[in-house]
Order: structure tokens, then C-alpha cells, then sequence
């Protein structure tokens, strides 16, 4: 059975003990500890992004009538990293890169200068008009790329992509931005925010895969159907390695659920989106629901507003966007449990195990929660007043 964090409304009661908890477990650290712990957040005098600065020390200088000072090593600042489990690495800025293999194809789509009568042709300036004729040139486990126009505005969706597979986690199927003026240039794929300027699809909830499948990217897009109930991507069945970055979930949630397909999904990394607004009738869970996965990453994402309409009331009723108990969680952002282990990536210092949605496992990830909100989530959490 599916279950879901607390909410709101649920039982105010139950977050009582688990803030003590937390502040028990905060109040425990040394002062020391609690230095080090704003450094690793960038909030004393550390120099890390949830990296704690190492300054090894000036060793003694030997006792000699005139003894010689041994340099003091300079600082050293361990590594953090960001999950690189799809392509070949990760930048600084966290944008994962994702070169085009050889013998793949690049095909680009323009909703304002293409034509689908181009053909799957990878000339930029031959550019296809719909996602629909783009996804169908690519072909199943070669690592095909589509390449959608900044500025560029289409009534569509995430395509069905259970038959269009990449061809490994370094190579992936790739959704992703470009720009227009500089279509070549690799460096700014998926980066369309840089000019404010992603493609923006508008077409209402659908499935995007059922089955086993996977080795998938998709990023720089803009995912707007309006203001409506129940709106979202949604993946079906054994999605293994599959990343979702730098994406605008507006009104919408991400929706991945093995439901019973193949064997556990490898790795899925969601990374430096934003959810807000996804609202439902029915009393589901919104934000991020994963399910059946041995890895799941959350890292430099934004939730705000999530499980109830924005310009409603909480109070209001959910057939008009009102919040239930299973769609309003306190923080405004809902992560649901099934048979996933949870890997918070590595600023927030936290990690859940292998949780199988038990009564005995989600009281304990919610303190957790709660400590890590205290100590400073790098997932950015907003709260609805």
C-alpha cells in the first residue's frame, strides 16, 4: 500500500514530538559540531556549499637553536558532488553533460519556423515543427537527442517514450532546450532559463511510458497546461536511470510508479526543477511521487504551493482546489513512499535507507525531514502563508 508523509490538517499533534526530537538531536551537538554545520551550510565562515573547509595544522617547527617554520598546508575543501548517475558528468552549476555518441542523431524542433515535411533531418536549419515528428525519428537504444527551439511554444507533451530508450546511462535518449541563434552550441542545451526562454508544452496529463524502459533526459522545458486539477508527467512501469533537470513543473506533478512492471528501477535524479501550484480533486499526492526505484536523488530543487489550487482557500472545498489530508503535506511539498530508497543528496547530510512505506519507517523519515529543515535543506522548501 502507498504512503504518504503527514499533512497538514491530518494531525498537527503528531509534529510536536518530532520537532523535539529534532531539537534534542540539535541541542546534543557541541558547540564545535554546530560550527561546523553552518559552515557546511555557507552560514559562518566556511567557504562550502555543504562542504566544511579543512585547514590542516602548522606542524611544531623543530627545536633548534634556529629553527626553520614548516609552511601550513593551505585549505582544503572536500569535493561535494552531484549525482552524476546519468551522463558523463555533472558542471558546477549542476547541468549534467550529455554529449551526442556517435552514430546518434541530433533532430531539432521549431513550432514557429519548422516543418514536419523536413524529414528527420539534423540540420538546425531544417528544423521539424512538432515533438510528435521529432520522437519518431528516434530510434529505440541508439541515444538520439530532440532539441527543442527556446521561445518555441507547442500543444503537446511529454512523448510516449517507452519504445525510444537511450543507449546507456552515459548516453541517454535526450528532451531537451537549444537556441535558435546559436544552435550548435552545445553549452547551452537545456539551459534555455539562462535567456528566459524555454519551450513552454501545454497539453493536459498524459502517460509518457508504460513498461521497461529507460536511459532517459529531460530538461529546459517549461511544462504549462493551466491552472487545471490533476496535471502532470507521469512514467509507468521499470524506468531505469532517468534524469529530470532544470524543468518548470507548472500546475503539475512528476509522477513515476513501477506499479508492479519488471524489477526494481535503477537510479532516477531530479535536480534543479521547480513544482509549484499541481493540484487534484481526488486527493492524491502532489510534487514528486516516486515509487520502486533504488535510488532516488533530489538535489537544488524548488516546491511551493503543491496539493491545493493556487487562489484558493485551504478551507475551501477540494472539488474547487481546496487541500485534503493526503494533498497537503506541512512544508507544501509531498514526497510519497513505496519501495524506494531515498538518497538526499550530499549537503542535506541525510539518508533514509531502504524504506518500504512502513508505519515504523515514515515517522522516522519525518524527523529526519524535520532536522534536515532545520539544519538547511539544499532542496529549497517554500511555505504557503
Amino acid at each position: 500500500m502507498t504512503k504518504t508523509l503527514p499533512m497538514r490538517g491530518q494531525n498537527a499533534l503528531f509534529y510536536a514530538p518530532l520537532m523535539l526530537v529534532a531539537v534534542g538531536l540539535l541541542s546534543a551537538c557541541s558547540s564545535r559540531a554546530m560550527e561546523d554545520a553552518a559552515s557546511a551550510m555557507g552560514l559562518g565562515n566556511g567557504k562550502g556549499k555543504g562542504k566544511i573547509a579543512v585547514t590542516s595544522p602548522s606542524p611544531t617547527p623543530t627545536p633548534t637553536p634556529t629553527p626553520t617554520p614548516t609552511p601550513t598546508p593551505a585549505a582544503v575543501v572536500p569535493a561535494g558532488s552531484y549525482d552524476a548517475s546519468v551522463g558523463m558528468a555533472v558542471d558546477s552549476a549542476g547541468f549534467a553533460d550529455l554529449p551526442l555518441r556517435s552514430g546518434a542523431h541530433r533532430f531539432f524542433v521549431n513550432s514557429t519556423s519548422g516543418s514536419d515535411a523536413n524529414g528527420c533531418s539534423s540540420d538546425p536549419a531544417r528544423p521539424l515543427r512538432t515533438i510528435t515528428a521529432a520522437i519518431a525519428c528516434v530510434t529505440d537504444k541508439s541515444g538520439d537527442q530532440v532539441l527543442l527551439a527556446e521561445g518555441s511554444r507547442y500543444a503537446e507533451g511529454i512523448p510516449w517514450l517507452a519504445n525510444k530508450s537511450g543507449y546507456s546511462a552515459q548516453y541517454p535518449t535526450v528532451i531537451q532546450s537549444y537556441d535558435p541563434a546559436d544552435p550548435m552550441n552545445e553549452a547551452k542545451y537545456g539551459r534555455g532559463d539562462q535567456r528566459g526562454a524555454r519551450p513552454v508544452l501545454t497539453a493536459s496529463k498524459d502517460s509518457s511510458g508504460n513498461g521497461v524502459y529507460g536511459y532517459l533526459a529531460i530538461r529546459g522545458l517549461d511544462l504549462n497546461p493551466g491552472n487545471l486539477p490533476g496535471q502532470g508527467v507521469t512514467f509507468v512501469g521499470q524506468v531505469d536511470y532517468l534524469l529530470i533537470e532544470n524543468n518548470l513543473f507548472r500546475y503539475s506533478s512528476l509522477s513515476i510508479d513501477r506499479a508492479g512492471v519488471g524489477s526494481q528501477a535503477q537510479h532516477h535524479v531530479i535536480r534543479g526543477n521547480s513544482f509549484y501550484g499541481e493540484w487534484n480533486t481526488a486527493g492524491r499526492a502532489g510534487g514528486v511521487y516516486d515509487a520502486g526505484v533504488d535510488y532516488l536523488t533530489l538535489e537544488d530543487n524548488v516546491f511551493w504551493h503543491n496539493g491545493w489550487k493556487i487562489g484558493a482557500s485551504r478551507d475551501d472545498d477540494p472539488s474547487v482546489g481546496g487541500a485534503t489530508v493526503f494533498s497537503h503535506l506541512d512544508a507544501a511539498v509531498t514526497l510519497a513512499l513505496q519501495d524506494s530508497t531515498r538518497r538526499l543528496d550530499e549537503e542535506t547530510g541525510l539518508a533514509t535507507g531502504a524504506l518500504t512505506g512502513s508505519d515504523v519507517a515514515l515517522p522516522v523519515l519525518t524527523a529526519l525531514i524535520v532536522l534536515g529543515i532545520l539544519l538547511g535543506f539544499h532542496n529549497r522548501i517554500a511555505e504557503y502563508q
